[in-house]
This record gives C-alpha cells, sequence and structure tokens, in this order.
C-alpha cells in the first residue's frame, strides 16, 4: 500500500493523487468558490456547493470566466460544463 503522506522528523513528504472531481464547500469564502471554479476549468467533476458567495466581491465573476477569450476563459475549456454549471446556480442565487 502506498503512503501519500509520511512523516520524517518536522517534515511531511506529500505524494499528490491525480486531480479528480468533488464537490466543494465554500464555507461562505468567495476564495474557495474562485479558486477552485478555475480548477474546474481542467478538471471535471468539480461542483461549487454554494458559487453565490463570490457576489460580494466580485459580483460578475462567473460571467467573466465563462465569456470567450480575450475576456474569459469558459469556452475555450474541455470543462466549461462545469462554469456554466456555477454560473447557472449564481444567477439563480
Amino acid at each position: 500500500m502506498r503512503r501519500n503522506v509520511v512523516e520524517q522528523g518536522d517534515t511531511l513528504a506529500i505524494t499528490p493523487s491525480a486531480l479528480h472531481g468533488a464537490e466543494i464547500e465554500t464555507y461562505h469564502d468567495h476564495r474557495m468558490a474562485m479558486c477552485f471554479a478555475v480548477v474546474g476549468l481542467r478538471v471535471p467533476g468539480i461542483k461549487i456547493k454554494d458559487p453565490t458567495c463570490v457576489k460580494k466581491t466580485f459580483p460578475d465573476f462567473f460571467q467573466k470566466l465563462a465569456a470567450p477569450p480575450p475576456r474569459g476563459l469558459g469556452p475555450r475549456s474541455s470543462t466549461a460544463t462545469a462554469v456554466s454549471l456555477a454560473f447557472e446556480r449564481l444567477a439563480a442565487g
């Protein structure tokens, strides 16, 4: 069995696994929603539980993210669906 975290004295050696989809709890923190929305552009299956928390600091974040280049990143991405779903929830909230 391979261990992903090995303690060596005062040091932790961490071997990361492959990135994969997950439901992300934001804890009402816009930074969590925003950083994982960007990750969701490349990693299928990222679902942000509370995307509305970005409204306080960047109300049109998901619109900007989903816009085509050069103003956004969305359509060029292979996982624009994750951003679209988050945007729908944001718009509804």
